[in-house]
């Protein structure tokens, strides 16, 4: 009887650890990891951009428009708007990539194992027209756009913090 309790609670303390370690690492409205994870993720992309012929590119992306929507629609079709943001930036994405909101409307974009530099023009257009696409929520089309900035490894630098001069997460 003991041990089944102790089983029981060993089971319950290991979900709610790996629940924490979800919540902590995890945009919880987009489902995106998020820019404490980023951090971690950005480290181990640069160990495979240290390969011979790889390059590591980042994107940050920044939302035009999102503040009106947010302002006139209101926050539920605002965080409907970011989740449709999400999905098609997954989409757009291999699966080799990294995804991650890191404020408001801002994401980053971790492209990994670039062959060509000429790819990461590729990669920012593709993401700038899954942007510019109109996002319908509830019957409503609504009109956004995306300001991208792209940081190549090593070329602009080592740290994620210093590229986009984000802070770091703490």
């Amino acid at each position: 009887m003991l041990s089944t309790v102790i089983v029981l609670f060993c089971r319950r303390l290991t979900e709610s650890e790996a629940k924490a370690l979800e919540l902590a690492y995890q945009d919880p409205l987009t489902g995106l990891s998020n820019k404490r994870y980023v951090d971690v993720l950005f480290g181990q992309a640069l160990q495979l951009a240290n390969r011979p012929h790889q390059a590591l590119a980042v994107f940050y992306i920044d939302l035009d428009n999102f503040k009106p929507i947010n302002d006139s629609a209101g926050h539920k079709t605002g965080d409907a708007v970011l989740q449709e943001v999400a999905r098609r930036l997954k989409a757009s994405l291999r699966s080799t990539d990294i995804c991650a909101r890191i404020g408001g409307d801002e994401f980053v974009v971790i492209a990994t194992q670039i062959e060509q530099e000429e790819y990461v023009q590729e990669i920012a257009a593709k993401l700038l027209k899954q942007m510019q696409q109109p996002v319908v929520i509830d019957g409503h089309s609504y009109e956004l756009g995306a300001s991208i900035g792209v940081s190549l490894h090593p070329r602009h630098g080592q740290e994620l913090a210093k590229q986009f001069a984000l802070p770091k997460a703490g």
